[in-house]
């Protein structure tokens, strides 16, 4: 018999197959795992940096409308023509702003919570959820007037809201809604007035005092207090007895925080101050 020569032949056995399978799912379900990771939270990147816009233009809504407060449209309140051909004396526009700044430059801060109905608005200067302010809407120079220039901020829940119409100025008086929609949910809002205590201060607040001597006025300084001596009553130009009525510069911090309404682990948070660009001079009681 002629002699047949046979090749040795190689390969994997079924156990084999079996162990580089199993080996090559665990890596699968690795690389799978790392996959979907990396797609949860790139989907949350992407909805923190959504909530985080939506968040600042409520932010920039509040800070400019609250910027307004005290505004005063001088051309109809003191009867000066745009353009400026028509002019007041020094004593005659005091007599005609002072009433004024009196009248829309009160900014008050307080502590309520709209959802307890036995709560009622605390005066307060730090923490606190609302804030309420007045200025010129229709340009008319005069507060009121059939008009609503009575305007407020406030948290309610999960929503910031702003104060749209209704009579008196309070936190739990008036018609408020909401400054946003129902795509995120407000978790903080705090308000604080800041008066500072020095010229310059980063605050950019203060009280300066204008002291009358001989029947004019006279600056002071720059300081936390001010005590008005308004000693001829409600008019405001100065008494040779010494008057004293307070010029307030102020600003007003708002810090702002929220999540996703159907995500409570997407959150964001912002916080701005708002310098108020109108004074308020305080020591004429024109509006009692």
């Amino acid at each position: 018999m002629r002699g047949r020569c046979r090749r040795a032949q190689s390969g994997f056995t079924l156990v084999e197959l079996l162990v580089g399978l199993g080996v090559s799912m665990v890596v699968l379900a690795g690389v799978l795992s790392i996959m979907v990771r990396i797609g949860v939270e790139g989907g949350q990147t992407l909805q923190t940096a959504r909530l985080g816009n939506e968040l600042r233009e409520v932010l920039d809504f509040a800070a400019r409308d609250l910027q307004r407060a005290g505004y005063v449209a001088w051309e109809q309140r003191c009867g000066l023509v745009a353009g400026g051909s028509s002019a007041l004396a020094v004593d005659e526009f005091y007599q005609c702003a002072i009433p004024a700044m009196d009248e829309f430059g009160p900014v008050e801060l307080f502590d309520y919570d709209p959802r307890d109905p036995t709560a009622s608005p605390t005066a307060c200067s730090s923490g606190c959820s609302c804030v309420l302010y007045r200025y010129d809407l229709d340009g008319d120079g005069q507060f009121g007037n059939g008009n609503f220039e009575a305007f407020g901020l406030r948290r309610n829940g999960d929503r910031l809201e702003v104060r749209a119409a209704g009579g008196g100025h309070a936190c739990d008086s008036g018609t408020w809604v909401p400054a946003h929609g129902a795509d995120l949910a407000v978790t903080n809002l705090a308000f604080d007035l800041v008066y500072a205590s020095a010229a310059g201060a980063s605050s950019h607040a203060g009280a300066f005092a204008l002291a009358s001597s001989g029947g004019t006025w006279s600056g002071g300084s720059t300081a936390a207090s001010c005590d008005p001596t308004p000693d001829d009553a409600a008019d405001p130009l100065p008494d040779s007895a010494g008057d004293r009525v307070c010029l307030w510069r102020r600003s007003v911090g708002i810090s702002l925080a929220a999540r996703l309404p159907g995500d409570p682990a997407v959150t964001a948070a912002l916080a701005t101050r708002v310098r108020l660009a109108n004074d308020f001079f305080d020591g004429i009681d024109d509006d009692g």
